[in-house]
């Protein structure tokens, strides 16, 4: 019984120790005003996790890569616009090879994504097949 009432008073005492360093009610308040320690955790940490391409949630807006370098615009807008509610082709500065095409709504955006994907454009059949991606949000 003597070796249970030791081992409990040492585990009171450490417990006493611990509390004896930890902050105070007013340290804490004191550190809440400096902004330090208190507060949430930011959710835009460098590990957050990165969503792969093909499992992007479908929006509006589509990103299209691997545009054959010269290939005219006006004809990649003739491809994208036969599907419903085609808006526009935006084309990005100084990225040839890029685009976003934009729908007025997501069943478009859908549809243009499943037929358009990876098929090799009328006029660039010696160039590799576009990829069709939603844009990221």
């Amino acid at each position: 019984m003597s070796a249970q009432k030791t081992a409990r008073d040492a585990g009171r005492r450490e417990m006493d120790l611990k509390r004896a360093g930890a902050p105070t009610e007013s340290d804490r308040k004191a550190k809440v005003a400096r902004g330090v320690g208190g507060g949430l955790k930011s959710t835009a940490s460098a590990s957050s996790a990165v969503i792969p391409d093909e499992y992007l949630p479908p929006n509006k807006i589509l990103f299209i890569r691997d545009i054959p370098e010269g290939y005219d615009m006006d004809a990649l807008s003739q491809q994208f616009s036969v599907f419903e509610g085609f808006k526009e082709v935006r084309p990005v500065p100084g990225r040839a090879n890029i685009a976003f095409v934009e729908y007025a709504a997501e069943v478009g955006a859908i549809a243009a994504k499943e037929r358009m994907g990876n098929t090799v454009l009328p006029g660039a059949e010696n160039s590799p097949p576009i990829r069709v991606t939603y844009q990221r949000q």
